[in-house]
Order: structure tokens, then C-alpha cells, then sequence
């Protein structure tokens, strides 16, 4: 199912575009925060939610 049209932007295709020379160091840090539960950009605590039938 295709939601955005060919053309736009969301659809390029990045997996052969070159990384950021820090973007270990990102995802690294982007991993530290979510296994202590706490985003350091806004404070913000990540919780699950539950949804209950």
C-alpha cells in the first residue's frame, strides 16, 4: 500500500548515501536512553503502554 505519492521525498531511497561521521556515537547514545527508561534531550521518561481488551 503506498501512502505518499512516487515523487515525494519520504519515498528516496538513503541506504547508499553516506553516514555522518558521528552517527555510532548517535545511535549509541540513542540506545543508552531507552535502557534507562529516560530521553536526556527533553527529560521525558520512556513508559510502554498497555492497552487492555
Amino acid at each position: 500500500m503506498q501512502i505518499m505519492p512516487v515523487t515525494n521525498p519520504w519515498n528516496e531511497d538513503v541506504s547508499q548515501r553516506p553516514r555522518l561521521a558521528n552517527s555510532d556515537a548517535m545511535i549509541a547514545q540513542i540506545k543508552s536512553d531507552l535502557v534507562s527508561g529516560v530521553n536526556g534531550q527533553t527529560g521525558v521518561a520512556l513508559v510502554e503502554t498497555y492497552h487492555l481488551p
